[in-house]
């Protein structure tokens, strides 16, 4: 298991838009994403060489910003 509390173990990464017929699965309910993503790079408390990505969408990547004070990325949308 990989903490997302403490010092520094979670940051945010990159926000895209999904295009039109693709989707991500999300870390966060193994749902599917169809609209726009977050991801997260979350760092293990016992070995700080070890990271994992969290991909989630817009709702729980507010839930994460509020909790690490983060805000969110600036949207990366490959149409512009």
């Amino acid at each position: 298991m990989y903490p997302i509390f403490g010092d520094n173990p979670i940051s945010k990464k990159t926000f895209f838009h999904i295009l039109k017929g693709q989707y991500i699965i999300s870390d966060s309910g193994n749902m599917d994403i169809t609209d726009e993503y977050i991801i997260f790079d979350c760092i293990s408390k016992t070995d700080h060489n070890h990271h994992e990505s969290i991909y989630c969408g817009k709702y729980v990547a507010d839930d994460l910003c509020k909790i690490t004070r983060y805000s969110l990325p600036q949207l990366f949308n490959p149409l512009h």
